[in-house]
């Protein structure tokens, strides 16, 4: 694989199986799976709590929407499944903190660091498919992994000195494959039946989308739904 420009190691991903190209990679963890969990039982998550984070965000993405909207029909009338709202589509990049970890002060500072090494980064064009999932989400793989890579490289670099807490799993790059969640877990549920349900949804055509900049958001939980303020856009190659 040939990493653009900016990528460094501390942007890596889960370590991927050679004999697969990348749009299998999420499928085959995927049905090694024997149940999934709920996705909000995340730590730290506590009522009324927020999070700095950054994100790719996708709000005028029809695109993508249409195709989030045709894979989430089979699962709207689950109960076991929250449906990602089409305007809170998103790929999570890395949290920075949690709000009452990081004074908002020192978020300029950050944003300053990110600015500067994002002009490395080019823009790219996302191409967003081949549904699968995880133990708690139904989602989309991002692709070129590279080009995530490249973004979430400059990001973690800056990241790793403001997070107080770096023991947050979700924080850790060997979790990090690049994806768009559709819909979330909320219960302990068996995963064959899921499989099944994703197995004919897997032909759907992928939906591609422009990536210029990511956003620093202040991330909260409305009901079970994430929901976010713009901080901040960064762009890429500028």
């Amino acid at each position: 694989m040939t990493y653009p420009v900016g990528w460094q190691q501390s942007g890596k991903a889960v370590q991927p199986h050679n004999e697969l190209p990348p749009e299998e990679e999420d499928w085959h963890r995927f049905r090694q799976l024997r149940q999934l969990g709920s996705h909000w039982e995340r730590p730290g998550w506590t009522e009324g709590r927020r999070s700095y984070h950054w994100l790719l965000t996708f709000e005028h993405a029809s695109g993508l929407q249409g195709l989030a909207a045709r894979a989430q029909e089979p699962f709207g009338g689950l109960p076991e499944f929250d449906l990602v709202p089409l305007d809170a589509l998103h790929l999570t990049i890395q949290r920075v903190a949690f709000t009452d970890e990081l004074p908002l002060s020192r978020l300029p500072a950050v944003t300053a660091i990110v600015r500067q090494r994002c002009q490395d980064v080019a823009p790219f064009r996302l191409h967003v498919g081949w549904l699968a999932g995880s133990s708690g989400a139904i989602r989309f793989t991002a692709l070129p992994v590279a080009h995530v890579l490249a973004v979430r490289a400059m990001v973690t670099m800056q990241t790793t000195t403001t997070n107080p807490r770096r023991d947050a799993p979700f924080c850790m790059p060997e979790t990090f494959w690049p994806h768009i969640s559709i819909a979330y877990s909320n219960t302990t549920q068996p995963a064959a039946p899921i499989v099944t349900h994703i197995e004919v949804l897997r032909h759907l055509p992928p939906a591609e989308v422009p990536v210029t900049n990511i956003a620093l958001v202040e991330l909260r939980r409305e009901g079970r739904a994430y929901r976010w303020r713009v901080l901040e856009r960064v762009e890429l190659g500028r």
